[in-house]
């Protein structure tokens, strides 16, 4: 009776220690493991280091090469816009901004300029298509369409900064 206690005692302790598995049980590391049942500890996180990126990540532990760094993109123009004249700008589609007044430069750097702009920040790296279209600002500030001047796509890379220079 004393030795089947024992052995059972044996083949319990022997059981239990054979049912943990450790490993990394965090789903989100890189080195998860579905069978671990016990955190050992190693658990290993990788992503965007670098915290100047918009998708830094504080747990991350070495780079995978996902880090996005966006852009923006500035209009204005040098067209001469007579007084309740205006251009209005459509990013995507989308109304993004009207331009009322002419910007005399002839050069303008995307971070320092005095004049009207439309500014669209933190753009994601891509193909964007926008247009603008020339009119009148009627009464109540409604915009009657006159001529489409510009139609197309402007593309914009990693921490690029774009000007658009409507004319």
């Amino acid at each position: 009776m004393r030795y089947f206690s024992i052995l059972s005692l044996l083949v319990v302790g022997v059981l239990t220690l054979a049912c943990k598995k450790e490993g990394c049980t965090n789903f989100a590391a890189s080195n998860y493991d579905s069978s671990a049942t016990e955190d050992d500890g190693s658990c290993m996180f990788t992503g965007c280091t670098d915290p100047d990126a918009e998708n830094y990540d504080s747990r991350a532990e070495s780079d995978d090469g996902s880090c996005l760094y966006l852009g923006n993109v500035y209009f204005y123009t040098t067209r001469t816009l007579g007084v309740g004249n205006a251009i209005e700008v459509y990013w995507q589609e989308q109304y993004a901004g009207r331009l009322v007044y002419t910007c005399k430069e002839d050069f303008i750097e995307c971070d320092d300029t005095p004049c009207n702009v439309i500014d669209l920040l933190s753009v994601e790296p891509g193909s964007y298509p926008y247009f603008c279209v020339y009119g009148r600002v009627g009464g109540g500030q409604s915009f009657i369409p006159i001529d489409t001047i510009t139609n197309t796509v402007l593309t914009i890379g990693t921490s690029q900064c774009k000007t658009v220079i409507i004319d």
